[in-house]
């Protein structure tokens, strides 16, 4: 039971990852938003795997540490995301903008 929740747990936050580049960077109604971002989980690999070690940090500086680094930290993560989903970014500019 555990185990389900913690693997639908970071499906969930690798989707909001996903959802977050897109709205940040491009004007897409919010349906679409969801659509593109349940999309890229599976058609990127490397950017999701990316994303999840990304998440696997953030939450080990939480708890080795404490909430305040990751907080402190923000910007860096916000890069990190950032560069992971390149390959995103590209295709939505490729396909799905005009």
């Amino acid at each position: 039971m555990a185990r389900e929740l913690v693997q639908a747990t970071l499906a969930a936050m690798l989707w909001v990852a996903n959802a977050l580049v897109i709205t940040s960077l491009f004007e897409f109604r919010a349906v679409d938003v969801a659509r593109l971002a349940s999309y890229f989980l599976m058609r990127h690999p490397k950017a999701t795997s990316g994303n999840a070690a990304l998440l696997v940090v953030a939450g080990g500086l939480t708890m080795v540490v404490t909430e305040l680094v990751p907080a402190l930290l923000a910007s860096a993560f916000a890069a990190v995301l950032l560069w992971n989903s390149r390959p995103v970014i590209a295709e939505v500019q490729e396909r799905f903008t005009a």
